[in-house]
């Protein structure tokens, strides 16, 4: 609708109200929400390639960053399971503020494919995902999204197969981080 110049324009000038303003998570959690999948994940990207220790020495831009991550995950926990590969590269960010978000939104993804391993309810909650890989670094997530189709009980069974192995790895990344360098991460952690 806006073409890739339009969408460009929209996802720096949120990406920035972010990082300047500290009430405007919720608000853009529901831009993001409200416009195509694609704008989550470009301002994933765009998070994904911040310099968290720049952005730190200017006021609160991580914190507000960081608040905006977990809201979104809390929020809208499919969306943010699509994004996770994005942003995991920001777990060895040298800003413990980043690092305790990430963690935080991993968690509210993990509770909620846990309230909801049942493959109807996971597709009724919007899980279509062939595979997450947390251990590399994605620049697109296109790839791993799966077409809508496919009802048959076997895809139902492989689908639930492939969140609760994500789920496992979401949770092993968990508990590698009650060894993190801050405490203030593992109490994070704790928390979850």
């Amino acid at each position: 609708r806006f073409g890739s110049t339009g969408r460009a324009t929209i996802t720096t000038a949120l990406v920035d109200a972010i990082t300047r303003n500290e009430h405007i998570d919720k608000i853009a959690t529901e831009i993001c929400r409200k416009a195509h999948v694609s704008l989550s994940a470009e301002v994933m990207q765009e998070i994904a390639r911040m310099n968290m220790n720049e952005l730190s020495k200017s006021g609160a831009g991580v914190k507000n960053v960081g608040s905006f991550i977990v809201t979104f995950a809390e929020h809208h926990p499919a969306a943010m399971f699509t994004c996770l590969p994005i942003i995991i590269n920001q777990l060895d960010a040298d800003v413990w503020t980043i690092r305790s978000c990430i963690l935080q939104s991993i968690g509210h993804v993990v509770a909620h494919i846990h309230a909801s391993c049942d493959p109807t309810a996971l597709k009724a909650k919007g899980f279509h995902l062939n595979s997450v890989d947390l251990d590399q670094n994605k620049d697109d997530v296109s790839d791993s999204v799966e077409p809508k189709g496919g009802d048959d009980e076997n895809s139902d069974d492989l689908n639930t197969a492939q969140y609760v192995r994500a789920r496992e790895g979401m949770l092993d990344m968990l508990v590698e981080r009650t060894h993190d360098v801050n405490a203030f991460v593992r109490a994070a952690v704790m928390k979850i």
